[in-house]
């Protein structure tokens, strides 16, 4: 399957469909244009309550998305002492 069919998938409006398409990107080869292309995406669904943990989780599988995606959680998540 290719890149714009996962990102496609992410918009599912079932939320497992779209979750597995997030989980899924991890196993997928990126070039760098690719790679903020998906990272992108995955900041706009950290932002969507019912996709923001699959979203941050894999911001953090990442090294160099690992600062936003701590400090997204921080700022959000009101059981981690932000928001």
């Amino acid at each position: 399957m290719d890149l714009d069919r996962f990102l496609e998938l992410t918009e599912s409006s079932d939320n497992e469909v779209a979750e597995s398409a997030i989980f899924a990107l991890k196993d997928y080869r990126l070039d760098p244009q690719e790679k903020d292309r998906v990272l992108g995406r995955l900041r706009e669904l950290s932002k969507n309550e019912s996709l923001r943990k699959p979203a941050l989780a894999m911001l953090n599988i990442w090294p160099d998305t690992q600062a936003y995606g701590c400090e997204f959680y921080r700022k959000n998540n009101k059981s981690y002492g932000g928001g």
